[in-house]
């Protein structure tokens, strides 16, 4: 039986942006996990959003962060293509009583 890991943005953000130096040891980590078949990763429909946001805000920026957006946009389509967990209004309902 796998056990299901659900990221949060900051993970996400760190994985879609390989390169930075401050991220390697998250993405040594994560790639590890992704080929671990006792882990099956996941990414909630929520996180998808907030990263996505993100990105799109950087994305039309005229500056540097620019260019690295559209790339982390790229990664980040394919990575939540796989193991992606929708929103649901019941979980939106328990999400508003656990708030």
């Amino acid at each position: 039986m796998t056990l299901p890991l659900l990221l949060d943005s900051n993970i996400l953000g760190q994985i879609v942006q390989p390169v930075a130096e401050q991220n390697r040891p998250v993405v040594t980590i994560m790639r590890r996990l992704f080929r671990d078949v006792r882990y099956q990763i996941c990414f909630p429909e929520v996180v998808d959003y907030e990263l996505r946001r993100k990105l799109l805000h950087l994305a039309q920026h005229p500056h540097q962060a620019r260019k690295w957006a559209r790339e982390a946009l790229k990664g980040l389509d394919q990575l939540v293509s796989k193991n992606y967990i929708p929103i649901t209004t019941e979980t939106m309902r328990l999400a508003a009583k656990l708030w």
